[in-house]
């Protein structure tokens, strides 16, 4: 299951498993391409320990406990907008994979173009850089160029 389908029984619009374009909590008002429904990526970046400095794909979830700093763990940010990032709308959609966060070539600072390893989070949507929210459930605005993968560390130990 996709994070975003996950959210969907407990949104006031409802949702369903075939056609999210009724879903407008997912939307960022500032993005470009007005028919995307998800406009956020979310945290699927492990690290083993603070040794780890590249991470890997998580496939699964995680407890909310092994996040050692909540305030300071992005949780979701905004979603890169380029031709190489797909337009999701519903369940039939490709590539609906796509939308975490988990190599440093999906981060601002990043110039890749493709659509496993490229620019995931959003480098000049809001100012030069993404609204980001964190697991302590705040959010705010990071410069492009200040956002590192320790951001989407949850290890710290």
């Amino acid at each position: 299951m996709l994070w975003y389908q996950a959210f969907m029984p407990y949104l006031p619009e409802g949702g369903t498993t075939r056609d999210y374009r009724g879903i407008r909590i997912f939307k960022c008002p500032s993005y470009p391409n007005k028919q995307q429904v998800i406009c956020y990526v979310i945290n699927c970046w492990y690290f083993q320990s603070m040794k780890d400095t590249g991470g890997t794909d998580l496939y699964a979830p995680t407890p909310l406990s092994r996040v050692d700093r909540p305030s300071e763990t992005v949780y979701l940010a905004d979603n890169e907008d380029g031709s190489w990032r797909p337009i999701v709308k519903g369940y039939q959609d490709a590539e609906l994979f796509l939308n975490d966060v988990w190599h440093p070539t999906h981060l601002p600072s990043s110039n890749a173009r493709d659509t496993t390893y490229g620019r995931r989070v959003a480098k000049n949507r809001h100012l030069g850089g993404p609204d980001a929210l964190y697991f302590d459930g705040h959010s705010g605005w990071v410069k492009a160029e200040k956002m590192t993968a320790d951001m989407w560390r949850e290890v710290w130990r």
